[in-house]
C-alpha cells in the first residue's frame, strides 16, 4: 500500500513538474512582451513597482520570479523645502522636500495633512487596493511542501515600506502641528481626480463622515501590543512610515481573525491598533475601528484607526491615522481562491518596530 502510494505521489509530482516547466516558459514570453510594451527608463519609481506588483499577481509563478520594484520615498517636511533638511535621511536617496510657511498656520497645516494623505492613498494604489496576491509562497520548495499537504495555514506578515515622512528640525516644536488632523482632511477632502473623497476611496460613497464609536478601555491591550512589538518609548521619534502588509490563510475562520485584530505580527502579537467591527461582533484590541460596518467572512474594505505618534518636543503630531485594509480572497494567477488580509499602515518610524511587523519579511529598495 504504501509503495503504491509513493508511486501515486512520484506520478503528481512530476505533473507538476512539467507544469512548472510550461509556466516558466510562458512567464517568459510575457516579460519579454512586457518589456517591449512598457518604456521602463521614462517611468516613475511609484509606476514601476507597480508594474512589478501587477506581473507578480497575473504571471504564473510570479511571486517567484518578478522581484519588485519598489523604492521607499523619503519626504521631508521643513520651511526650506531643501531634500537635506531632514537629519532622519543623511546618507539616503529618493528624497523629496516640501516646503511649509510656518508664518501661514492654517496653509502649513494643510500641506502636512495632504502629504500625509496622499503618501497613504499612492500606497494603497500601488499594491491593488490589498486585493492582489503580492507576496504568495516563499519560494517553490514551499510549494511542493504545500501540495504534498505539509504547508502552514498562515504566512507571516510581509512588508512594503511605500513611504517615510519626517519632521525637519525647523518645523518640530511648532504649534502648527498641533492642528494636523489628517482623518478629517481625509473625510473632507477628494482623492486628486476623482470625484471621491479619501474616506469614500477607502470605503464605500455613502460614507460621508467618521463615524463616532464610544469610548473603550483598551490602554491595557495597546500597552501589551506595544510591548510585544518593542515599541518602549515613542517619545523621539520624528517620522512616519507608511507600511503595506499582507497575509495569507488557508483557515476558513482565519480571515475574520485577522480582521478583528487588526493584523498579526510573528505568531500571537498585534500590531498597534485593532478593530471593534461596527456590526458588534468583534472585540476590541487598541484603537476602534472608524469606518462602516463590514459583512464578517465575506470579502471586506475598512479603515482601523491607530496612534502615529511623531515626538515635536513638548508638542505631540500625534493622530489616529485611518488605514486602509481588505480582508478576502486575492487575485492571484497561481493558486485561485487565495485568501488574506492587507493593510496599509501608518506607523512611527522605529527600525526594531517595523522588524517585528514584518515578521515575514520586508521586500523592495529602502
Amino acid at each position: 500500500m504504501v509503495e503504491r502510494n509513493m508511486e501515486k505521489r512520484g506520478e503528481v509530482s512530476s505533473q507538476q513538474i512539467i507544469m512548472i516547466v510550461l509556466a516558466i516558459a510562458g512567464f517568459i514570453v510575457v516579460v519579454m512582451f512586457l518589456s517591449l510594451f512598457f518604456d521602463q527608463g521614462n517611468m516613475t519609481n511609484r509606476e514601476l513597482c507597480k508594474l512589478s506588483i501587477i506581473e507578480r499577481a497575473t504571471l504564473p509563478l510570479g511571486t517567484q520570479i518578478v522581484p519588485l520594484q519598489c523604492t521607499t520615498e523619503k519626504i521631508c517636511i521643513s520651511t526650506s523645502g531643501k531634500t537635506d533638511a531632514c537629519e532622519q535621511f543623511a546618507g539616503e536617496e529618493n528624497i523629496r522636500g516640501v516646503k511649509i510657511n510656518l508664518d501661514k498656520p492654517e496653509k502649513a497645516k494643510e500641506i502636512i495633512e495632504r502629504e500625509t494623505a496622499n503618501t497613504i492613498f499612492d500606497c494603497w494604489a500601488m499594491t491593488g487596493e490589498g486585493k492582489l496576491g503580492i507576496f504568495g509562497k516563499e519560494a517553490l520548495s514551499e510549494l511542493f511542501s504545500e501540495w504534498l499537504g505539509v504547508g502552514e495555514k498562515i504566512t507571516k506578515p510581509k512588508c512594503i515600506i511605500c513611504s517615510r515622512l519626517a519632521i525637519a528640525e525647523d518645523v518640530k516644536g511648532n504649534e502648527t502641528l498641533k492642528n494636523v488632523n489628517v482623518n478629517q482632511y481625509m473625510a473632507k477632502n477628494k482623492v486628486p481626480g476623482s470625484s471621491l473623497t479619501y474616506l469614500q476611496t477607502f470605503t464605500d460613497a455613502s460614507v460621508r463622515t467618521l463615524p463616532i464609536v464610544p469610548k473603550t478601555n483598551y490602554s491595557e491591550e495597546l500597552t501589551k501590543a506595544n510591548e510585544a512589538l518593542g515599541v518602549a518609548n515613542e517619545m523621539g521619534v520624528d517620522q512616519l512610515a507608511i507600511i503595506f502588509t499582507q497575509m495569507l490563510w488557508k483557515d476558513k475562520n482565519a480571515i475574520d481573525q485577522a480582521y478583528l485584530t487588526g493584523g498579526i505580527v510573528a505568531g500571537a502579537s498585534v500590531f498597534i491598533g485593532g478593530v471593534l467591527i461596527a456590526t458588534g461582533v468583534g472585540a476590541v484590541v487598541g484603537l476602534p475601528l472608524i469606518a462602516k460596518g463590514v459583512a464578517v467572512g465575506a470579502a471586506v474594505g475598512g479603515v482601523v484607526g491607530f496612534t502615529a505618534g511623531v515626538s515635536t518636543g513638548h508638542t505631540q503630531y500625534q493622530n489616529q491615522i485611518m488605514t486602509a485594509g481588505h480582508c478576502g480572497e486575492l487575485k492571484n494567477s497561481f493558486e485561485k481562491g487565495e485568501k488574506g488580509c492587507s493593510f496599509v499602515k501608518t506607523i512611527s518610524w522605529d527600525v526594531n518596530v517595523v522588524n517585528n511587523l514584518c515578521g515575514g519579511g520586508i521586500e523592495g529598495n529602502l
